[in-house]
């Protein structure tokens, strides 16, 4: 369920951004545009949140995704890859964003030399 929630967050906010600009977004979930809720999926996250975001994003401002990361009920990490866009992360530094998700899974749960922490 993190990860639906995860998509939910960025397609939501993705969708709710293009609104206002009347851009169509080829929607690769069977979701409504209505049913998503950034704010609320990250606030019902019950476990640790790493929100990515590209410092050349033209949907969001770093305003909109400090609200959110603000949100975020349990630990919550934020990266923002300067170089990066809207869906670029691992493209613009493939090494970082290994590197990122390498450290947020061991943090979270724990690194596989000593055992899960659960």
């Amino acid at each position: 369920m993190p990860f639906l929630a995860a998509v939910g967050v960025w397609l939501a906010t993705t969708i709710a951004l293009n609104q206002n600009r009347r851009t169509p977004i080829p929607l690769r979930l069977d979701a409504h545009p209505e049913d998503l809720a950034p704010v609320e999926a990250i606030r019902q996250a019950r476990g640790p949140v790493l929100l990515g975001f590209g410092g050349r994003d033209p949907y969001l401002s770093p305003g909109q995704v400090e609200g959110l990361f603000r949100e975020a009920f349990y630990p919550a990490t934020l990266w923002v890859a300067q170089r990066a866009g809207h869906t670029d992360l691992f493209r613009i530094s493939p090494k970082a964003y290994q590197v990122k998700m390498d450290v947020f899974i061991a943090s979270s749960l724990g690194s596989p030399d000593r055992g899960c922490r659960g």
